[in-house]
């Protein structure tokens, strides 16, 4: 078992939530089990802090109860003679069968670092330690073989809720056992958005070993049909067949990058530049972008290992000086390699761009566990968690909103063949409404024809459901991109907005509690690609804003966060 400490998101804003409320969490059990066999623990610490008091909740009274090592009165499996952190294979009391709540509904106060811990068939065997000479619990630990969780299938959502609001995800960062997907409904009804697997377990495990290099094929364990991050199984560990996967890769870049300089572009925290030095240390310098950045230098100390790769630690995640651009730059380079993404072929690669998705997982060495969860038809969006870094470029399976309301969990498969409701089909009229809004049904109980195509089902002329025409599917999947550079930024808005369709928009600025600041412009006729537009914004307020875009053919509205200082 692995002792942790979990720091979660930094947010910086000026107006938030009240910390009186709290938020309904709705869990849909899929997994074709009774919910006498879905176990729920929710652990994290309070707000009194950071760091806060660990804590874990009473689901059936809404209380947080502190963490305390009397708490471990669960008799738990021992392997190898493991007993366990206690000596006595004892193990906290703090989950609650799905059957033991208000129709699989409860409470959550305020939290941080929070995890919610989902399981099928048998509880986890958690440890609370005393608090006092030893913080935090201990959690599930892939790399130990005699580990008391060894076998039981579980998933996390992954949370902070303050006065802030809501940020969370669903995480493949050490394995996937079976699908979960989260769905967010807040901003009073304005804001829906849901993240995870649209495949039903049997087929994401088909499509995981038609996809993955012979390398990673033993990330998949026949054995309880799960699949492993690689940093996770031997073959990925000293002595390994893959041990050294990544050496000629990162070597490459530390040669090349000692007679040329590595330049690429952050995002929000500008252009950097730099190369490596006589004592084999990556230096980075912001040459470009907000001020609070320019000139600073970030260092990696030494050319990382596979290891240190895949899970973004060692000399990914270690100050050198600089403590906020080390580790955002360690970030940047993480993400980079993971995603084979850095050039190491051309003769002047000049301003590197990391951004692009497609460009991606395209050729080896390169995380291929992280890369299938973004594959078309996998997760959500494409969005997934898949390594420690893989917000970077916003591509995690994150959800966020300022006034949440409701957060609805599906544990369990998404949908089959055999299950579809195929009335649940987007009908044109629905197609029109889309996301349904003001609704108790989810979007996970509506499914396109394509989706339908994607997880093998055949589809029959008798079949007796609504199909969509081509006209409203693509209605349906019309999507806006938003790009604010440099950000954060002092008085100047810069923003490049790309559709994939011809619209009228207006642009505005909100503040984090979706209150309306300035209004940019109205009724901005635009056809398919990409625009440029810039507003000064020298007499706004210092903080964190959104910039939305509201779009008339889809009545849709998006947004991106930026900050001004």
């Amino acid at each position: 078992m692995t002792r942790i400490t979990i720091v979660f998101f930094l947010v910086l804003t000026l107006v938030g939530n009240s910390l009186s409320q709290v938020l309904e969490v709705k869990i849909h059990n899929t997994t074709g089990l009774p919910d006498s066999l879905v176990y729920v623990a929710v652990v994290g610490e309070d707000l009194s802090g950071p760091p806060g008091k660990f804590v874990w909740l009473d689901l059936q009274t809404g209380i947080q109860v502190p963490m305390n090592v009397n708490q471990n009165t669960i008799n738990g499996p021992s392997y190898g003679g493991d007993l366990g952190p206690g000596q006595n294979s004892k193990y906290a009391n703090c989950f609650f069968k799905l059957s033991e709540l208000n129709n699989g509904s409860f409470k959550l106060p305020p939290i941080q670092g929070c995890r919610i811990f989902i399981t099928q068939e048998e509880q986890l065997y958690l440890y609370f330690f005393d608090q006092i000479n030893v913080y935090g619990y201990a959690a599930p630990n892939k790399q130990n073989p005699n580990d008391p969780n060894n076998g039981i299938l579980y998933e996390i959502i992954e949370l902070t809720y303050n006065q802030y609001g809501f940020f969370g995800n669903t995480t493949r960062v050490d394995a996937y056992h079976r699908p979960i997907g989260m769905e967010l409904i807040g901003n009073n009804g304005t804001y829906r958005q849901a993240v995870g697997e649209i495949l039903p377990h049997k087929r994401i495990v088909e499509r995981f070993l038609s996809y993955a290099p012979e390398a990673f094929q033993n990330c998949f364990n026949p054995i309880d049909s799960t699949i492993a991050q690689p940093s996770k199984i031997p073959d990925f560990q000293a002595g390994g067949a893959q041990e050294y996967y990544f050496k000629s890769y990162v070597d490459q870049i530390w040669t090349k990058y000692k007679t040329t300089n590595l330049t690429f572009i952050t995002g929000d925290k500008g252009v950097w530049s730099g190369r490596v030095n006589n004592q084999n240390v990556l230096e980075l310098t912001c040459i470009d972008g907000p001020q609070i950045f320019k000139n600073r230098i970030a260092r990696i100390s030494a050319p990382p290992n596979t290891q240190e790769v895949i899970e973004g630690k060692g000399v990914l995640n270690q100050p050198n000086g600089d403590t906020e651009v080390d580790l955002a730059i360690q970030a940047q380079i993480c993400a980079a390699i993971n995603r084979h993404a850095i050039d190491i072929s051309s003769n002047h690669p000049g301003i590197q761009d990391w951004s692009i998705p497609s460009n991606y997982y395209k050729k080896e060495p390169a995380n291929f566990y992280a890369g299938f969860w973004h594959q078309e038809g996998i997760s959500k969006s494409n969005l997934s968690y898949g390594f420690a870094y893989d917000d970077v470029w916003e591509q995690s399976s994150s959800l966020h909103a300022t006034q949440p309301e409701k957060l609805i969990i599906y544990f369990g498969d998404p949908a089959s063949c055999l299950s579809l409701n195929r009335n649940n089909f987007l009908s044109p009229e629905k197609s029109n409404n889309y996301p349904i809004q003001n609704s108790e049904d989810s979007l996970f109980e509506y499914f396109d024809v394509l989706t339908y195509k994607t997880m093998g089902c055949p589809i029959q002329s008798t079949d007796q459901f609504h199909y969509i025409s081509k006209k409203n599917y693509n209605e349906i999947n019309l999507n806006a991109d938003i790009l604010i550079y440099p950000n954060p930024l002092m008085s100047e808005l810069n923003t490049n907005i790309s559709l994939n369709h011809q619209t009228t928009i207006n642009l505005y600025i909100a503040n984090l509690n979706g209150n309306l600041v300035k209004v940019l412009e109205n009724s901005i006729a635009v056809e398919p690609g990409s625009m440029n537009r810039n507003y000064a914004i020298a007499n706004l307020m210092n903080g964190a804003y959104y910039l939305i875009v509201e779009d008339s053919k889809t009545n849709k509205k998006y947004s991106k966060k930026f900050i001004k200082y």
